[in-house]
């Protein structure tokens, strides 16, 4: 915590979020090492439905290869897989059917 911050912050909490800020993010399963919030599911690699590059991770949506902007799953809000591609029958969004069937 930086130093001009300290006297603003109610002493109650400041010893919480040191703790907080001390510590290292911490994986889904509880483990060191992840993203936080992205979690497992935005490492994973997958192909780029527009041009098939490979090592794409699952919640980018802009493939660098062709430089296209890619849809994302209205369900995960990850981008969608060409094999596994579906849309909502309601409002016609692409989804990702192994995860919309849920």
């Amino acid at each position: 915590m930086q130093p001009e911050y300290r006297s603003q912050i109610d002493p109650k909490y400041s010893k919480k979020i040191e703790s907080v800020v001390r510590h290292a993010p911490r994986g889904p399963a509880g483990g060191a090492g992840g993203a936080g919030g992205a979690g497992a599911e935005g490492e994973a690699g997958t192909a780029c439905p527009v041009c098939g590059a490979a090592g794409l991770a699952a919640a980018d949506l802009h493939c660098a290869s062709c430089e296209a902007y890619l849809p994302f799953c209205i369900a995960t809000g990850l981008h969608i897989v060409k094999e596994d591609l579906t849309a909502c029958p309601e409002c016609d969004f692409p989804a990702i059917y192994s995860e919309f069937t849920e």
